[in-house]
């Protein structure tokens, strides 16, 4: 599991455009840490100098702590901090500021980009996550389903259990499953932090960051960029914002099909039927089972994707 952490790390650094070379004796900030693998990975395979980690959880404080002691990372080259994005302060700046899986679901998003702002200096790369409902899409109609699937059973164990069983099939079929089913059903199918009506997009983090940084790259990477070629005059971040609106289609199942684009009014037609179809699905997990009007819902998906594997997809669902 740890040689796979490695590869996979490796492997989202490069497609975020951040070599090797860049985490060397680094100073790195972390928020939301969790139990510390990233921040271990950091430290023990790719050489940053010293990193900070801010975690509010208790828990995850002393996973940290004891996963450290293990691997016999020495106490100064790293400090574990109890706190939030929104109310830590220092008057440090950071190479590397990590803000990942969390603050794109909330409410006041921008707030914590600037945050994250305060903490760079000149040649900072800052790193976090986006999200659309265009990508959500599937993974909604799982857990739909899935809560569907167990709706009249009282247990959570009992439910997690019988999940576990309804999707071990499907998992054990993916080659870099790297956790427990149990892990990934309780996370992908019981935690709602995804169910949220203010994601922030890639779209959303390029207009509130516009000219103030370079995007160095994303992960599904769905941008070109010719501006080493083109004339002076060439606006790479307003190429990349038309080329976010022509090819967010691409978000709903990466690696399934050949790059290639979209009208903006094509997307904007899909990104409302999604939407739509993900509101609905979201009733589900909070009781109202209406099944007919997802199934309503998932139909006007279809009407607007060329997507020949969401379309099998969304036919299964139906059925």
């Amino acid at each position: 599991n740890y040689l796979l952490r490695v590869k996979k790390r490796r492997n989202l650094y490069r497609q975020l455009g951040i070599p090797a070379l860049a985490n060397k004796g680094s100073r790195v900030i972390e928020f939301g840490s969790g139990g510390g693998y990233n921040a271990l990975l950091l430290l023990n395979e790719f050489g940053c100098s010293h990193i900070d980690l801010v975690e509010p959880n208790e828990t995850g404080r002393q996973e940290i702590e004891i996963l450290f002691d293990q691997y016999n990372i020495g106490k100064e080259l790293y400090t574990v901090h109890s706190d939030i994005l929104e109310n830590y302060y220092t008057n440090e700046t950071y190479d590397i500021i990590i803000a990942e899986q969390f603050f794109h679901t909330f409410d006041n998003w921008k707030c914590c980009l600037q945050s994250l702002k305060r903490l760079a200096h000149k040649d900072s790369i800052i790193v976090f996550t986006c999200e659309n409902e265009i990508g959500l899409y599937v993974e909604s109609m799982k857990r739909a389903v899935a809560r569907y699937y167990v709706k009249d059973v009282d247990s959570y164990d009992k439910k997690v259990d019988l999940l576990c069983k309804f999707f071990e099939g499907q998992l054990k079929n993916m080659p870099y499953m790297s956790r427990p089913i149990k892990d990934w059903v309780e996370d992908q199918i019981f935690c709602t932090a995804e169910c949220s009506e203010c994601l922030m997009n890639i779209k959303d983090a390029m207009l509130d960051y516009q000219f103030e940084f370079d995007i160095l790259g994303t992960s599904q990477n769905i941008f070109t960029d010719w501006s080493w070629y083109k004339e002076w005059d060439y606006n790479y971040y307003q190429d990349y914002l038309k080329q976010y609106d022509e090819k967010k289609h691409m978000f709903l199942i990466a690696g399934e099909c050949e790059e290639y684009r979209r009208s903006q009014n094509e997307n904007e037609t899909l990104e409302k039927a999604v939407i739509d179809a993900n509101r609905t699905a979201w009733a589900i997990e909070n009781g109202s089972f209406d099944i007919g009007v997802l199934k309503s819902k998932v139909e006007k998906v279809t009407e607007s994707i060329d997507n020949c594997v969401i379309k099998d997809f969304n036919e299964e669902l139906i059925k």
